[in-house]
Order: structure tokens, then sequence, then C-alpha cells
């Protein structure tokens, strides 16, 4: 028997905004479905995103995901990504901001054409 634990297999694939904290973002594969909630009848639309990069650290596509049903971040990240799409881009910039009230804070922070773990250009 080995006493060696491999931690990161009890790594979650979401990741979650620390509150009170900016974070720098590379978001990708934005999408949008369905969620149920507890009593299993209601649904709720979220937009779910793989996250390349988080404050300097890079993620392989498919290792993080972040998911919000929250319409402050819906509202703020739309023009981002119609502007990424005319771009013909895969992937925003942002740097989002959680507060303790749970609203988002958002800004673009555009960066020209990169590639990222796993992505082709």
């Amino acid at each position: 028997m080995s006493n060696e634990i491999d931690w990161a297999a009890f790594a979650s694939p979401y990741w979650r905004p620390t509150t009170d904290e900016q974070h720098k973002l590379v978001l990708y594969g934005w999408r949008q479905e369905s969620k149920s909630y507890d009593d299993g009848k209601t649904q709720k639309p979220v937009l779910i995103f793989d996250v390349l990069k988080v404050d300097g650290e890079e993620f392989a596509i498919g290792k993080r995901r972040f998911v919000t049903g929250a319409s402050s971040f819906a509202e703020q990240v739309r023009p981002m990504i119609v502007q990424a799409i005319a771009r013909n881009e895969q992937v925003i910039h942002i740097l989002l901001r959680y507060d303790k009230d749970k609203h988002y804070s958002l800004m673009d922070l555009y960066e020209p054409k990169k590639e990222y773990i796993g992505l082709k250009k």
C-alpha cells in the first residue's frame, strides 16, 4: 500500500471566483445549457465556458469550467463574445470581480490571437 495521495484527482472541474478579488481569465467554448435545480422541475439557462487561463495559470481545454446563470454576468459578457465572433476568435480575455453581494463586474482585456494548450489557430 502506498502512502502517496494524488491530490489532483480530487480537484473540481469547476472554477469559482474568490469573493472580492479580481481574476484575469481567458475563456473559450462558450455555450448555453439548461440546469435543473433541487426540485428537478425548475430549469434555468446557464452559460458555460472552458477556462484556459486564470491569473497566469494555464489549463488544458476541458480541465476547468466556469458555469453561471447570473444575468449580471451574461449582460456584461455578451458584447465581448459578439466582438470575439466578429474577429473570428474563439477566446475572450476578461478581468472579473465577484463581490459579496453576488454581483459580477467584468472588463474586456482583449488580446490579439494567441495559441493556448490544445487550441489550434
